[in-house]
């Protein structure tokens, strides 16, 4: 048992020593994110548009061709609801022909939902831009520390070092359990649990080394659950060749429908097939047609979106079984060229494994239970700061009073 709590200690000092500058950043970074859409608005208030009761929208594959119009220089690839449908986001590429050194500044055109109007243009989350990115280059900071992939592995190299710290951290709140014969055991389990208490409490008054030391300790075991959760959603997505895996063998989990659908045979990177408009009329067809066979029904539509890759169009609604609140995660795939339906994912329903990764990711995003939670994972990412941080001190503390020790 002593060998295990040392070797626990170690484990949990030096992850804490290595990783405590990246969990206070995505610890402080989420806090803000938890009210991203309510913080961009802020920042950029001409990018929404005046809500026009009454009036109809346009529709996604009429607002795309209408940023093609704008901006025939790129390729528009996406068109998605932003913003309580205040805001149509077109997101842009450069085409596949087109010259390597060609930078169009942009990769996201604005557009009002009911005329079509442009009320921006910006490369998202390009920091460099200025106010207009401040919010996305947060959320950048927090999914990929602005490194693009190699950050996003990193920061998944920490989730699972960090999903694995919640287990080595618990083991050392336990109370030490001696060699004890099996009547001796059973009368002091009363006691082991009250000894366990103590760890959750924050002493009053104490030095300031125990209170940095419970802090450090109840902190982490009023959070636990709700630390796992964030730990583990962040290997979801950051790193999920180590996620599916793991959750194809607890649960059975299948990873994303656009992982796995395969292209029958290429016809050029840049070529669509169907276009804007019927790849929509495609997709709701499909979906509708889905609905009725399975049993749910589409609320709203969310995005249409072309994949080169894969050729194909995803279109993505919020239906019945959805976890999201404000966005919407039941997408379906099919033939960017035939409209053949090549795959639908629906967020629950379809065993358990899908259920859990939707939940976790619904969490994760603080979208799911309206404000509460939101509140709730503000608080959050404050208290990882605040562990990260108490941990730093207590290790620079001891180690100080080492060192005196070893000179006196």
């Amino acid at each position: 048992m002593k060998t295990l709590r040392a070797c626990c200690i170690r484990l949990h000092r030096w992850f804490g020593l290595a990783s405590a500058a990246f969990l206070v950043l995505v610890g402080l970074t989420g806090s803000v994110l938890a009210y991203y859409e309510e913080l961009d608005a802020w920042v950029n208030p001409r990018f929404l548009a005046q809500v026009r009761p009454g009036e109809p929208r346009l529709d996604l594959a009429t607002l795309a061709e209408r940023a093609q119009d704008l901006a025939p220089e790129v390729q528009v690839m996406e068109a998605t609801w932003r913003y309580g449908g205040r805001q149509a986001e077109i997101r842009t590429r450069p085409w596949p022909d087109s010259d390597p050194s060609f930078a169009p500044g942009f990769d996201s055109i604005l557009l009002d939902p009911w005329t079509g109007a442009q009320l921006g243009r910006r490369t998202w989350g390009d920091i460099r831009q200025g106010w207009v990115n401040l919010i996305p280059f947060l959320y950048r900071l927090h999914y990929e520390l602005a490194l693009g992939h190699p950050g996003m592995v990193l920061l998944g190299l920490v989730a699972l070092g960090w999903t694995a710290d919640c287990f080595v951290g618990l083991i050392l709140t336990l109370p030490a359990i001696g060699w004890q014969s099996r009547c001796q055991r059973r009368k002091s389990t009363r006691g082991w649990w009250i000894r366990w208490l103590t760890a959750w409490r924050i002493k009053h008054p104490a030095s300031g080394t125990r209170r940095l030391f419970d802090l450090h300790r109840a902190f982490s075991l009023w959070c636990w659950m709700a630390l796992l959760v964030f730990a583990w959603s962040s290997v979801l997505l950051n790193l999920p060749s180590v996620y599916e895996p793991v959750m194809l063998t607890l649960t059975g989990y299948t990873p994303p429908a656009v992982s796995i659908i395969q292209a029958s045979g290429k016809r050029g990177d840049a070529e669509r097939g169907l276009s804007w408009r019927q790849a929509l009329e495609q997709g709701r067809h499909l979906m509708s047609y889905q609905a009725r066979s399975l049993g749910f029904t589409v609320q709203r539509e969310i995005m249409l979106r072309f994949i080169p890759r894969d050729e194909a169009w995803l279109y993505r609604t919020h239906g019945s079984r959805d976890v999201l609140h404000r966005r919407g995660a039941t997408d379906l795939y099919f033939d960017a060229h035939t409209g053949r339906l090549r795959a639908l994912q629906l967020p629950t329903g379809e065993g358990a494994g899908q259920a859990v990764t939707s939940w976790l990711y619904a969490l994760h995003v603080a979208d799911v239970w309206g404000w509460p939670l939101r509140v709730v994972v503000l608080i959050l990412g404050v208290v990882l700061a605040m562990l990260s941080m108490t941990g730093v001190l207590i290790w620079r503390r001891k180690r100080m009073a080492e060192n005196r020790s070893a000179g006196e």
